[in-house]
């Protein structure tokens, strides 16, 4: 398949992937139909020629009204908000995606996983693959992830459809409207110069490219199979002095020790129950990350997609200048 030949559905539209995905489709001539929640901001796909379904991914009559009459679909939509219901909610969806996509004769899905289902390597010279599981259940968004992904693997050979999943690493670029872990090192080195850095490692991928890769493994992903999308493998260190370098920061850069990581992510996990969620981390988390390592290979990707691996520098840059560009209006 070298070309899309059909109408695409992507579910989470509004996301930062999603926006980014339904650009690269419009770019390649795609006609493009989106489900969007109601009520949902829709910012980033102001004023572009799609067809808009609202609905929930979780009513069936909804996910169905979304599919007929489309060929292929890509399913980004899913919480990130850990709630009591988190697991229920994803499961609805995933259900309500097989069904529809049987039901209408859907030719082939792209589901979008994440890298968090792999784990995280032991080493800072070990790359992990699509055959590594080091999965730590860091949250329960971690936990459903990894799940649902191996629910859907068993399910690929009895599917009337072709499925192929994709893992995209740390993804930072455009549109991303919210403050997340993935951008806050960004916001904090406008201001104020990233001054510590904590032992562990990350894979940054610029969303373009990840955008990219999931129109490249729905033409040329074979079914049953799983793609890393990722990019630059970076110490932590060294990412945050990137990040300073673009802002043109100098001064105090040192090492937070790991005792005093382990200490403010406890801090976090209580604010986080008082109702406060945008912490840069907690204390599940920091257990993942301190002296781990989020480092994957795009190898398969590259082979078998084509997928062009981006660098850590030109994700930052592309957050940046959109950010600049969102203030002006």
């Amino acid at each position: 398949m070298n070309a899309l030949d059909g109408k695409v559905l992507v579910t989470g539209a509004n996301g930062h992937i999603g926006a980014n995905l339904v650009h690269a489709l419009l770019d390649e001539q795609v006609p493009v139909r989106v489900l969007i929640r109601r009520g949902a901001s829709s910012e980033n796909l102001k004023g572009l020629p799609i067809e808009v379904v609202h609905g929930d991914v979780c009513i069936n009559e909804d996910f169905s009204r979304a599919v007929d009459g489309v060929r292929f679909v890509f399913h980004l939509a899913s919480p990130t908000t850990i709630t009591s219901d988190l697991s229920e909610v994803v499961q609805a969806g995933i259900r309500n995606l097989l069904t529809a996509c049987a039901r209408y004769k859907v030719e082939k899905v792209v589901y979008t996983s994440s890298a968090v289902t792999i784990g995280f390597s032991p080493s800072d010279v070990r790359l992990l693959n699509e055959n590594d599981d080091y999965f730590v259940p860091a949250s329960q968004y971690h936990i459903v992830k990894y799940r649902v992904e191996r629910e859907l693997m068993d399910l690929s050979s009895q599917l009337p459809f072709s499925l192929v999943l994709v893992n995209p690493t740390t993804v930072v670029g455009r549109f991303d409207s919210k403050i997340t872990p993935s951008t806050m090192p960004a916001h904090i080195a406008q201001k104020n110069r990233l001054a510590f850095w904590f032992d562990s490692g990350v894979t940054i991928a610029p969303v373009r490219n990840v955008a990219q890769g999931h129109i490249q493994a729905m033409k040329y992903g074979k079914s049953g199979n799983r793609y890393i999308l990722g990019g630059e493998n970076l110490l932590i260190r060294d990412y945050f002095a990137k990040i300073n370098t673009i802002n043109h920061s100098r001064g105090l850069f040192v090492k937070i020790p790991d005792l005093f990581m382990y200490g403010a992510g406890a801090l976090f996990s209580v604010v986080q129950m008082m109702g406060y969620d945008r912490v840069p981390f907690d204390l599940s988390r920091i257990r993942a990350l301190i002296g781990k390592y989020g480092y994957y290979s795009s190898e398969k990707a590259r082979n078998d997609l084509g997928y062009i691996v981006g660098s850590a520098e030109s994700a930052v840059q592309d957050y940046y200048t959109w950010l600049s560009k969102k203030h002006e209006r």
